[in-house]
C-alpha cells in the first residue's frame, strides 16, 4: 500500500520539519490545506530558534494578538531584537495597542529597553502619534518619561517637534520635562519656540507657571536680558540658543 505524506502522523511530519530550512517548512506546509495545522508547531519551533522569534514582531507589526500570547509558551523570546527592535518598540512602532497591552502585561517586561539609536518603545509610540499606545506604555510602573535618545532628545521634545499637542498633554501630565536639554541644549520649550507652535507654547507655558509660579531669574531659562539670541513671548523674556540643529531621525 502507497503512502503518501499526507498520511503520516503529526509526529513523524515534526521529523521531517526538523531536517528542513525555514522556507522548506513553509513550503511543505503550503501544499495541502490539512498540513499546515500539522506543521504549525514545527514553524513556530523554527522561528524561536533559528530567527530570532521574528514571528513575535509579525504580530505586533500586525497587532495579532492572538497569535502573539501563543509565542511565548513555546519559550519566544519577548525581548529578542530584529532590525534593532524589540517586539514592544515594533507593537509601539505600527500602533498596536492590543499586542502592546499583551507584552507589558508579560513578567518583567523590558520596557524601557533602547536600541542602538537610544530610542525605546515609548520613543516608537510618540512618533506614531498612537495615543493608545503611549497611555498605556505610561501607565507601566518602570517606564522613564524622560529617556533621552543618543541625541539627548526626550519625547516630550518629538511631540513638541511633531506638533502633537495631545500627545504633549499626556506626557506633561505625567511628569515630563519641558525644560530637559538635548546636546545641543535644545529643549522642548526651545523648539516650541523656534517651530512657532503657538497652542503647544501655551500649554507649555501653563505648565511650567503652574508647577514653579516663583523661579529664581539665574536658574530660570525664561529670564533673558535682551541681548543676541533672546525672544520675547507671553509672560517672559527667554534665552535661545543661536544655533539651529535639525531633529533626529531614524
Amino acid at each position: 500500500m502507497q503512502i503518501t505524506i499526507l498520511d503520516c502522523p503529526t509526529e513523524i511530519l515534526w521529523i521531517i520539519a526538523s531536517t528542513l530550512q525555514g522556507s522548506d517548512i513553509s513550503a511543505l506546509a503550503r501544499t495541502h490545506s490539512t498540513l499546515y495545522p500539522k506543521l504549525r508547531l514545527a514553524l513556530i519551533k523554527y522561528n524561536i530558534c533559528k530567527q530570532s522569534s521574528s514571528a513575535l514582531h509579525w504580530a505586533a507589526k500586525t497587532n495579532n494578538r492572538a497569535f502573539a500570547k501563543t509565542l511565548p509558551s513555546y519559550r519566544a523570546d519577548v525581548d529578542a531584537l530584529v532590525d534593532n527592535s524589540s517586539p514592544l518598540m515594533t507593537a509601539a512602532r505600527y500602533g498596536s495597542d492590543l499586542v502592546t497591552n499583551l507584552l507589558l502585561r508579560m513578567r518583567e517586561p523590558r520596557v524601557n529597553t533602547r536600541n542602538a539609536n537610544g530610542l525605546c518603545a515609548l520613543w516608537y509610540g510618540v512618533e506614531k502619534g498612537s495615543l493608545a499606545v503611549v497611555n498605556r506604555l505610561l501607565q507601566h510602573p518602570r517606564v522613564k518619561i524622560d529617556l533621552p535618545n543618543c541625541q539627548g532628545q526626550t519625547v516630550l521634545r518629538l511631540a513638541v517637534y511633531r506638533g502633537n499637542r495631545e500627545l504633549a498633554s499626556l506626557l506633561l501630565s505625567r511628569g515630563a520635562n519641558p525644560n530637559t536639554k538635548d546636546l545641543d541644549g535644545f529643549s522642548p520649550w526651545i523648539e516650541a519656540c523656534i517651530s512657532n507652535k503657538n497652542s503647544i507654547k501655551d500649554l507649555l507655558l501653563d505648565f511650567i507657571f503652574a508647577e514653579a509660579p516663583e523661579r529664581d531669574s539665574k536658574d530660570n531659562e525664561f529670564a533673558g536680558n535682551g541681548g543676541e539670541g533672546s525672544y520675547l513671548y507671553g509672560r517672559g523674556q527667554i534665552q535661545l540658543p543661536t544655533k539651529r540643529v535639525g531633529f533626529a531621525h531614524v
